[in-house]
């Protein structure tokens, strides 16, 4: 996981601007919206430079936070295989769980099982058109494989 996410979502200890304007830092960690956050877990709510201890564990808890929510609002997301449930937890961790919670014909055919018809929703979407090509190419291949 951490892997794919650090390539996806790159990983540096200096803050930076994304490609949306948003102040972020280590793995995908959004400083903007984690303020209160990120003081609890690294002890400053807007760093300069972080350490890499400081970046894992603000990775690990985005992680965690991404996987409990994704059970929490998708229950029966616990039952899809590994690499699926993998996938929704790296998009929970990209855009939130509210914006995934968005996919609701999509999530339906992951329901039922239609693993196929979910991929082409996912890459029918602009969550598709706002991350790189490789990475959706990537992520809706391990969907639509069902693995």
């Amino acid at each position: 996981m951490k892997v794919l996410l650090s390539r996806y979502e790159g990983y540096r200890n200096c803050r930076y601007s994304d490609a949306k304007g948003v102040m972020t830092i280590g793995i995908g960690w959004n400083l903007s919206s984690n303020r209160e956050v990120t003081g609890k877990l690294i002890g400053v709510t807007m760093p300069t430079c972080i350490t890499d201890t400081k970046v894992n564990t603000l990775y690990e808890y985005s992680v965690r936070r991404a996987a409990e929510e994704l059970y929490k609002y998708l229950p029966w997301s616990r039952d899809l295989p590994r690499g699926v449930r993998d996938v929704l937890v790296r998009m929970s961790f990209n855009m939130g769980m509210g914006a995934l919670l968005g996919f609701k014909n999509t999530l339906a055919a992951l329901k039922a099982r239609d693993y196929r018809k979910a991929a082409n929703g996912f890459r029918a979407s602009q969550w598709c058109r706002d991350v790189k090509m490789r990475r959706c190419s990537e992520e809706t291949a391990k969907i639509a494989e069902g693995v």
